[in-house]
């Protein structure tokens, strides 16, 4: 039968938190995850039934090997779900992920999944994610810490936006690194991926760094939003860290070096920076030799919804507006391509006249219409520099091409 008996143990254990037995949730496993081959049971997939009824759902993780994953996200969990779970950590011998995002963890939740871990001899979870969860109890992280020895084939932990302190923190890499030492052979050395991002680390956080400078498999390393000064974390990452590939730190960072350095070309591109584009480009402006500079995709795309965030849009526009007009401005290059602006992108074309240094612009990409070819023809009959400009996929008709067209033959 599909999915190592689905059928079979569902059924049993429908009978067993007397629940009716749902014909769509046997539908839904044996025609979809089987057929495609998933063996992560999303949650999402049957949140539209009754509370009660995914007890049974979850519960058939404890028993069948098909399963190797469960994955929750927005989803606030019972009290006998959450036990649920806790019973298939306890007793699963495929289980290598478990993903409970924003879930509404009971606070003792982190105590209660060390004693599951501590109890199963056979687990091998490669993925935890608590993630967006309010987990701040220092004594279930003490517990926790002590299972990580056993936790021998863990790559990836997420704790984002949990709200840990600097010694939570501390506790959970002081764990991992016992794991390392504990597993010190070649095949046990696994974890790549380590996330804290959106808690709080400011002063202490001399574990995080010695972690850092002797876990040499580490790949991937996100602080950002936690108020981390970056400048601590070079002596550790000479020791050991220097195999990292991402590491994902707080926007504030990246304004305060971009005041210091001295570089001619700089590409933000697709970087959702939103609200935190203003401080970034305020200190562009103090690049004195930058000539390229691209900030296309879309860094705009969280910022320009809502009336409330107009001014946020026009007041970085502006400050582009200055890095392109200002007689002493060298740059040359700019690219807002794909960031779907609209209306908001004629405060750039109406001072694009007087860009007398600027000689490549890219708006390509951002839904100005024929209003904003319109603006653009006007601007390009009194510009003497730019010599390319790119403007695709902006919705504009024959009309606003003529437009383009009958400036440019002023120019000839």
């Amino acid at each position: 039968m599909p999915c190592h008996n689905f059928r079979r143990s569902y059924a049993a254990l429908c009978d067993f938190y007397d629940q009716p037995f749902r014909d769509e949730v046997v539908w839904d496993i044996e025609k979809i995850y089987a057929t495609h081959g998933l063996h992560i049971l999303r949650l999402d997939d049957f949140t539209h039934l009754l509370p009660r009824d995914l007890l049974p759902i979850v519960a058939v993780c404890q028993y069948s090997c098909y399963f190797t994953g469960l994955l929750i996200d927005d989803y606030k969990l019972s009290v006998d779900l959450v036990d649920v779970i806790l019973s298939v950590i306890r007793y699963s011998h495929s289980f290598t992920v478990l993903i409970l995002r924003n879930c509404s963890l009971p606070k003792d939740f982190v105590a209660s999944f060390a004693n599951a871990v501590q109890t199963n001899i056979s687990l091998r979870l490669s993925e935890i994610d608590f993630s967006r969860n309010v987990l701040d109890d220092k004594k279930s992280f003490v517990a926790l810490s002590s299972v990580f020895p056993k936790l021998t084939s863990l790559q990836s932990l997420t704790l984002a936006e949990c709200a840990l302190s600097e010694k939570i923190i501390n506790q959970v890499c002081c764990g991992i690194l016992q794991g390392i030492r504990a597993n010190a052979t070649p095949d046990c050395k696994h974890f790549v991926s380590l996330d804290f991002s959106g808690n709080t680390l400011k002063d202490d956080v001399s574990d995080l760094l010695q972690l850092l400078s002797l876990c040499t498999s580490l790949r991937s390393l996100n602080l950002s939003d936690t108020g981390f000064n970056i400048d601590k974390l070079w002596a550790s990452l000479i020791y050991g860290g220097l195999q990292l590939e991402i590491i994902k730190s707080s926007v504030a960072v990246l304004e305060t070096c971009l005041r210091g350095v001295d570089a001619c070309s700089l590409s933000l591109r697709d970087n959702s920076l939103d609200h935190e584009l203003l401080p970034v480009v305020l200190a562009i402006s103090q690049m004195q030799h930058l000539t390229k500079l691209d900030l296309s995709g879309p860094n705009f795309l969280n910022v320009k919804r809502g009336t409330k965030n107009v001014t946020v849009v026009s007041n970085i526009l502006l400050e582009i507006v200055k890095l392109v007009g200002e007689e002493e401005s060298r740059l040359n290059e700019l690219s807002l391509a794909d960031c779907r602006l609209g209306s908001h992108l004629s405060i750039l074309l109406n001072t694009l006249g007087v860009a007398s240094s600027l000689q490549y612009l890219d708006i390509s990409g951002n839904e100005m219409g024929n209003f904003g070819a319109r603006l653009l023809a006007k601007a390009l009959q009194i510009n003497t520099s730019l010599k390319t400009v790119l403007v695709d996929r902006n919705q504009i008709t024959g009309d606003g091409y003529a437009d383009i067209a009958h400036s440019l033959k002023l120019l000839v």
